[in-house]
């Protein structure tokens, strides 16, 4: 084995001198092909310190999430620009001004390439703040986008591993133009951008980090001076427009102004002329510093309106092209001999009076008389008396009475009401009422299973007009053609025609039983239309 070792040195030796002598016995080839080799090193070296004369000032960086970090080239020329790009943004991200922000956990590389071809790298190693053990100002945002005028408050704090250091923070903006900053108070002053420095010193070193604000020209606000105004028909309405930028009035000339609806508004003159009554967009259009503007504004017309009065359920005049805001008086143009206006309604509202303003839309006023009911109105039948009495009673009962639908009485209790031989229990209504054809009373009661006879009839001092019915399961015997159910709480409508003439003033209402029968009655309400 070790002759073979030997062997093979020898060997190799033997062919390295071959070899070098092999070169050194051909004339001129020697020095032609040292030179060759020579050149091709210099090349070599040269395109080799061309790259590298392009570089990131720091080959690899560590921060935290959240973190901002200013990269440096070294190298660029001038007229050379420079793109930069990440290839995981899920761990960092590089704007066009080379400042990269900590994603999350992770590695990435970021690349700047110049307009020329000429690239570079770094390498980047994002941790958790409790990973570094460097301080660091941790900033709420690393890029601030306003508009002039406008103020953000950046918050920074310093942290080292972890934990928040208590300590002064000093703010510079490098533009003072674009933005100022003061205690993380940034104040966008003008168009354009501008790079933040906040720094510190913590134990003898200077901390820094960084912040981007980009400030763009505000919206130009247009302020048509007619917004939420309103004409009445047949007016007019001066129309006028500024804008505002920036926190500066700007005036805008040569406004054109149009309307949705010609047939409600036009523009005369500058001016709004109302036509008729309804909505309408005013727009205004106008050019400042080489670009269009618009802005389209409702404007309410109130039109004329109409006021129809009724006496007594019936049509006495209308009283037509009423504006909106005019004093309206009331009156009857056929006023019924011998009755007083009691009070007046508008749209269903009573009014205090005989005046109103004119709404903004078409009214129906209504006349009131003495003795004219002005609204539904209920009684209990506890409330009633009785009357004709031949041993009838009336029992106030304080049960709910749960019939086999399971419906009980209003409010808890209802009158038990019976007469051996014949008795009636009558209700005086709160205020006489005049009879009108849609006018009738509407009684809540419960019958047995044993047939009874109920009559029903108006106040004992008015004029006398008796309906007479039959419940139970017999049919009905009477014109009224009333069926009341048995062992039900059961409502049952009679109009106050049946026992007066319309216009009849009454007093009240009566219910009566006769023959050894009885009911439970409930509520007894008047009803109006």
């Amino acid at each position: 084995m070790k002759k073979k070792r030997i062997i093979s040195a020898l060997l190799a030796l033997v062919m390295g001198i071959g070899c070098v002598g092999f070169t050194a016995c051909k004339d001129g080839e020697e020095s032609s092909s040292m030179e060759s080799s020579s050149t091709e090193s210099s090349s070599s070296v040269e395109e080799k310190e061309e790259i590298e004369t392009f570089y990131f000032a720091e080959k690899r960086v560590e921060f935290p999430v959240g973190a901002a970090y200013e990269t440096s080239l070294v190298g660029l020329e001038e007229g050379e620009t420079v793109t930069y790009s990440s290839n995981d943004e899920t761990v960092a991200t590089v704007d066009a001004s080379g400042i990269i922000t900590g994603v999350k956990i992770g590695s990435a590389v970021i690349k700047a390439t110049t307009n020329t071809g000429k690239t570079a790298l770094i390498a980047l190693t994002v941790l958790d703040n409790t990973m570094i053990a460097t301080p660091y100002i941790k900033l709420s945002k690393t890029s601030v986008y306003l508009s002039v005028a406008d103020e953000y408050h950046l918050s920074a704090s310093l942290l080292y591993k972890g934990e928040t250091v208590d300590c002064a923070l000093s703010w510079t903006s490098d533009n003072p133009a674009v933005a100022t900053v003061e205690n993380g108070i940034i104040k966008a002053v003008g168009a354009g951008e501008t790079k933040l420095t906040i720094s510190t010193v913590y134990e003898g070193k200077t901390v820094t980090s960084i912040a981007k604000v980009t400030v763009s020209e505000s919206e130009l606000l247009i302020c048509p001076d007619y917004a939420g105004k309103s004409v009445v028909q047949g007016k007019t309405m001066p129309l006028s427009v500024f804008a505002m930028q920036n926190g500066e009035v700007i005036t805008v000339d040569k406004v054109e102004y149009s309307v949705s609806n010609t047939a409600i508004a036009i523009i005369q003159n500058g001016e709004l002329l109302a036509r008729s009554g309804g909505d309408v967009t005013v727009t205004a259009s106008f050019t400042y510093n080489g670009q269009s503007y618009s802005c389209a504004t409702p404007i309410h017309v109130y039109g004329e309106h109409t006021v129809t009065i009724y006496s007594f359920g019936e049509r006495d005049r209308t009283l037509r092209g009423l504006l909106y805001g005019e004093t309206v008086t009331l009156s009857l143009l056929n006023p019924i001999d011998g009755r007083e206006v009691k009070c007046w309604y508008v749209n269903g509202e009573k009014l205090e009076g005989n005046t109103f303003s004119m709404l903004d839309e078409n009214v129906v006023a209504i006349a009131k008389y003495v003795n004219e009911a002005e609204e539904d109105f209920s009684a209990r039948f506890s409330e009633g008396k009785l009357i004709n009495t031949s041993q009838a009673k009336a029992t106030y009962k304080a049960d709910s009475m749960t019939d086999r639908n399971d419906n009980t009485a209003n409010g808890g209790g209802y009158v038990y009401f019976e007469a051996p031989d014949w008795g009636s229990l009558q209700f005086n209504f709160d205020e006489n009422v005049t009879v009108t054809a849609s006018s009738k009373v509407k009684i809540r009661l419960y019958c047995p299973k044993e047939t009874i006879l109920l009559y029903f009839g108006i106040g004992e001092n008015d004029t006398v007009a008796a309906a007479e019915g039959i419940a139970g399961k017999q049919e009905p015997q009477h014109k009224l053609g009333i069926e009341i159910a048995t062992d039900v709480w059961t409502e049952i409508e009679i109009p106050l025609t049946y026992f007066a003439e319309v216009g009849t003033i009454i007093s009240g209402f009566s219910i009566s039983v006769s023959n050894n029968s009885y009911c439970l009655l409930d509520d007894i309400v008047v009803l109006y239309e």
